[in-house]
């Protein structure tokens, strides 16, 4: 969930601002973080 939540949230910002700079750096800093944080394991279903 932390994941999409992330991944979303990085979309949405990257789209909002006016600077292309910027948001190549929100998706890209977002991408990057996740990457660090390694795979999860899912919940159970």
């Amino acid at each position: 969930m932390l994941t999409l939540s992330a991944l979303v949230g990085a979309v949405l910002m990257s789209r909002t601002v006016a600077d292309p700079g910027l948001s190549d750096e929100l998706l890209t800093d977002v991408a990057d973080q996740l990457e660090r944080r390694g795979p999860r394991a899912s919940a159970p279903a």
